[in-house]
């Protein structure tokens, strides 16, 4: 049985807060929710586009550090703050790292508070298992 967190240094230190940036555990990839901030963490921007691409970028560190890429992301979960006025700044980010045909599951969900006064959108992901194929 494997078992080994992850926190690479480009992302912030999430052991200040108790918690690891990803965790590897028997070949699957659990990822905290990344959230468009940078090492600060300062928020990337006041805009749902902005955020998301940054969110995005994020976890794509946390995948590389992790050695795997976007393409082996198997679930994807978003929450941002009033989607139904803030889906269309989140849609470009989304196509821009997950490519067409979308062999990611995604969902999303509105709430009326973020995680902190600025941050209005925030993504958290689980990878495939080595085992699951491509369908």
């Amino acid at each position: 049985m494997t078992d080994e967190m992850i926190n690479p240094g480009e992302l912030f230190d999430a052991t200040e807060f108790g918690f690891s940036q990803a965790r590897e555990r028997n070949g699957v990839l659990h990822l905290s929710g990344q959230i468009g901030v940078d090492s600060e963490p300062r928020v990337a921007g006041d805009d749902v586009e902005s955020q998301a691409r940054k969110a995005f970028e994020n976890l794509g560190v946390a995948l590389e550090a992790a050695g795997k890429r976007y393409d082996d992301v198997g679930k994807v979960v978003t929450y941002m703050v009033d989607l139904e006025d803030n889906v269309g700044g989140y849609r470009e980010p989304w196509s821009e790292v997950f490519d067409k045909p979308y062999r990611v599951t995604p969902s999303s969900a509105s709430t009326s508070s973020a995680l902190s006064p600025t941050a209005n959108c925030w993504s958290n992901s689980t990878s495939k298992p080595y085992w699951m194929s491509d369908l």
